[in-house]
């Protein structure tokens, strides 16, 4: 898969390790570069959630870092991924971060 950012901030978070354990912890950003290797390894959305990697809620994708960490996707449109207009999970092959829910961070 594919993963695109929302922002400057989030692009920063996962390709600068210094930077995302300034902003995250230590912890945390190992297992969010852990989590961002998973997701890129894999083919499909359907295949992180057969393998508990995320969770689809209300239009968003969440993958949980740590307890008190979750990174929020969404998906992307592919000109082949839609069926009339609604995505099709099994042919998404591009996901946005369009955040971090964290008490440290944005």
């Amino acid at each position: 898969m594919d993963v695109s950012f929302h922002t400057k901030f989030l692009r920063d978070l996962c390709e600068r390790p210094s930077f995302a354990r300034r902003e995250l912890g230590k912890v945390a950003a190992q297992k969010l570069y852990s989590r961002l290797a998973d997701i890129e390894s894999a083919e499909s959305l359907e295949e992180l959630v057969e393998l508990s990697l995320l969770d689809k809620r209300e239009g968003e994708l969440i993958v949980h870092v740590t307890d008190e960490c979750a990174a929020v996707f969404q998906e992307c449109q592919n000109g082949s991924g839609s069926n009339g207009g609604a995505k099709v999970s099994s042919v998404v092959r591009r996901i946005k971060l369009v955040g971090i829910k964290n008490g440290k961070s944005h």
